[in-house]
């Protein structure tokens, strides 16, 4: 994780206004947005509420000695997601000159808002009576991207009388703009505005003073996400030179083609994508590489182990899942053959290769299993088709599945899988898998490809084994040290 500065932002183009040249994406970003914000909400009302939990178990503010790395380590989640809110909130604060799209880009931009208004608030009323962990949190955090003073200009941010002002603004706005934006998340707007009314009775007001006079003492700074300045204009820059494109080119993933097989796994990385966010490591997705139904019998013909034949799996497939199995057979609106079933925001779906790769880094872990055991996870995978993401990342239940968790799910059982707590969460991460291969028997994983992303050369490059071994240990921004 790197705590990316808000300057970054400014040198892009606010989207909205882009709208105003060309419409046609508008329906489309709002409704990912929209769910990119549920989602971040969700996992910053978790972090508040497991803090709370966690923190009660120190007695007399005196921090438990395994509790400071589990509260640095949702310090950290927290300011992801809180930058991922940032920038949503920069691409939608000019929603009232684009005419078309006032009301959905408004809704939008004040479910950002309250979201991190919210969560902030919740924060800083379950430490409030925790001064020892102000100091904890206030100490550099290097490995994590932080730096020093952090909760301070945190504090200073939201318990602002401005942002009590801008919170009155918006709430009037809403009862406005807001009734017939997309009644479904109308609760959610209701819920949030409720919490942070009833925290402003009196509660809001008290922490907004004492925070008042603590910055005289600390002479704290109004600055929030304070960061080298090049690494700003880098990360801004970045984005504008490549926003819409990939390292990865048409042609190496023409080529990766040749050398995959089902029952492949594919770990990919997109930088400067806001889906990072949450999502610990430098492997941020995973996916598994089904092939096509031609593919599969060719693949299966020669194992005299699977007990119905290549043949008559691929019937069970498509009689098992029909709906499933006639989505995996229609071509995308590219002509392009659907090769590989993946979780992304919509879900657990069917797409193609050259959709799933445009990415900056992929990598490649063949499982050493028979065929018959590979067919076995092909078709717990078309089980899960069609179901939803899983915002809360709960590997226990089956209703949603996260990227990672897909694969999991597919070879649970057959794989032995390392799980990582996260703030005390169990999870299996797609870094954990590729750290699970450089750490783990090499009975269980094969090597077939490694296509490291080089900002500098602005292309991938194949790597070796012995690179891809290590690239579970790089930091999550790793562009920024490129």
């Amino acid at each position: 994780m790197i705590w990316i500065p808000l300057l970054s932002l400014f040198l892009q183009e606010p989207k909205i206004l882009a709208w105003q040249k060309n419409s046609s994406d508008a329906a489309f970003e709002l409704a990912q947005d929209r769910a990119l914000i549920m989602r971040y909400r969700t996992g910053l009302l978790e972090n508040a509420e497991s803090l709370k939990r966690l923190l009660e178990q120190d007695p007399d503010d005196q921090p438990v000695p395994e509790n400071r790395a589990l509260v640095r380590e949702a310090w950290a989640q927290n300011l992801d997601y809180l930058y991922a809110l940032d920038s949503l909130l920069w691409h939608y604060r000019d929603f009232e000159k684009v005419p078309d799209f006032v009301q959905p880009c408004f809704v939008t931009y004040f479910a950002a808002f309250l979201a991190q208004y919210r969560a902030a608030l919740a924060w800083c009323d379950v430490l409030d009576a925790k001064p020892a962990y102000h100091r904890i949190l206030n100490e550099a955090m290097p490995e994590l991207g932080i730096p020093e003073g952090s909760f301070a200009q945190f504090k200073t941010r939201f318990l602002h009388v401005a942002m009590g002002k801008r919170f009155g603004e918006l709430v009037a706005l809403d009862s406005l703009l807001g009734k017939r934006e997309w009644p479904e998340e109308r609760k959610m707007r209701q819920e949030d505005t409720a919490w942070i009314l009833q925290f402003g009775m009196g509660r809001g007001e008290w922490l907004t003073l004492k925070n008042g006079l603590q910055m005289v003492s600390d002479q704290a700074q109004m600055q929030f996400f304070p960061v080298q300045k090049q690494l700003a204009s880098a990360m801004g820059n970045s984005r504008v030179q490549r926003t819409g494109q990939a390292l990865i080119s048409a042609q190496q993933i023409e080529d990766l083609h040749r050398k995959l097989q089902p029952g492949d796994v594919l770990l990919e990385r997109r930088e400067w994508y806001l889906s990072n966010i949450g999502i610990p490591g430098f492997w941020c997705h995973a996916a598994l590489y089904i092939g096509t139904p031609e593919e599969r019998l060719a693949f299966f013909q020669d194992e005299r182990g699977l007990p119905t034949g290549a043949t008559e799996f691929e019937r069970q497939l498509q009689s098992q899942f029909p709906r499933a199995y006639a989505n995996h057979r229609a071509k995308n609106d590219h002509g392009e053959a659907t090769r590989v079933i993946e979780a992304i925001a919509d879900g657990v779906v069917f797409t193609s290769l050259e959709h799933s790769c445009h990415a900056d880094s992929v990598a490649v872990l063949r499982p050493h299993l028979t065929k018959t055991q590979i067919a076995q996870a092909l078709q717990r995978a078309f089980s899960h088709a069609g179901k939803p993401y899983d915002y809360q990342f709960d590997f226990a239940t089956d209703q949603a599945l996260v990227c990672s968790e897909l694969v999991f799910k597919a070879y649970e059982g057959l794989i032995d899988f390392s799980f990582s707590s996260s703030f005390g969460k169990q999870m299996v991460p797609p870094n954990q898998i590729a750290a699970d291969y450089s750490r783990g028997p090499e009975t269980q994983w094969l090597f077939v490809v490694f296509l490291d992303g080089s900002e500098i050369q602005n292309r991938a490059l194949e790597a070796d084994q012995a690179a891809f071994s290590t690239s579970y240990l790089r930091p999550k921004w790793h562009i920024l040290v490129q």
